[in-house]
């Protein structure tokens, strides 16, 4: 025999503590006092605001509310992943920071197929900013213009310490597969800092007098004494 539905109709119900509860308590059961109305805790949420397709949501002013700008973006197609930072401000950044440890760091990471490839960071105490590489590092240009580097102090390799008066300090032997230029300087005072230095010496004469070209080199001379020796000198009448 089927009684059909049941249904009940009130507008007040009491508890075990013949009470109606107050706006926004529900009835809970510990199994064994009966039924009570209490205040619910956790739970639910109180998430406002509002946000626009691929924009990411962070934290609004408001307290609980979220929000999202178009200077911040995620996107994805079959293809390609795309977090985006920038537009319309006058500058973006993306920080991370460190504590000032022997095991702390910051780093961006590039991994591919799960394995690391490269990445930027500060760590420890160090002052530096390391760009390490599991292979080869590849600094290049899509385009026709060169790849400049314009360090206040100059640019060192394989060292830990650099002449702050050259602008190219190297470890080892320079090698250039098609012939290695120097520039036409001659204004530097022989002394012992740059013996071993090779320069081209160009001095233009009046017209009709000499002009001279000069290859050479800083060498010690005596004791306490360095000089440019010339390998070669080249001249001709000025037109």
């Amino acid at each position: 025999m089927s009684l059909g539905a049941i249904q009940f109709t009130m507008d007040r119900l009491k508890d075990a503590d013949r009470v109606i509860g107050t706006t926004g308590q529900v009835l809970t059961s510990n199994g064994t006092n009966g039924i009570k109305w209490e205040t619910p805790s956790g739970g639910g949420g109180s998430i406002g605001g509002s946000i626009t397709n691929t924009q990411v949501a962070f934290g609004d002013t408001t307290a609980n509310d979220i929000k999202g700008s178009a200077n911040i973006t995620f996107s994805e197609t079959a293809t390609v992943t795309t977090f985006n930072v920038g537009g319309s401000l006058a500058q973006s950044v993306i920080q991370a920071n460190q504590s000032n440890s022997g095991t702390s760091r910051a780093r961006i990471q590039v991994s591919k197929n799960g394995v690391t490839r490269g990445y930027l960071e500060c760590s420890g105490s160090s002052t530096d900013l390391n760009v390490t590489a599991a292979n080869r590092l590849v600094l290049s240009s899509d385009s026709s213009q060169p790849i400049i580097m314009a360090p206040a102090t100059g640019v060192g390799i394989g060292l830990t310490s650099i002449d702050t008066n050259a602008g190219l300090h190297v470890e080892e032997r320079i090698v250039g597969n098609k012939g290695i230029q120097v520039g036409n300087e001659d204004s530097t005072t022989a002394v012992e800092s740059l013996e071993g230095t090779l320069r081209y010496n160009y001095v233009e004469g009046a017209v009709g007098a000499f002009s001279y070209s000069h290859i050479e080199m800083c060498m010690q001379t005596d004791n306490s004494t360095w000089s440019w020796v010339t390998i070669e000198t080249n001249r001709w009448t000025q037109n």
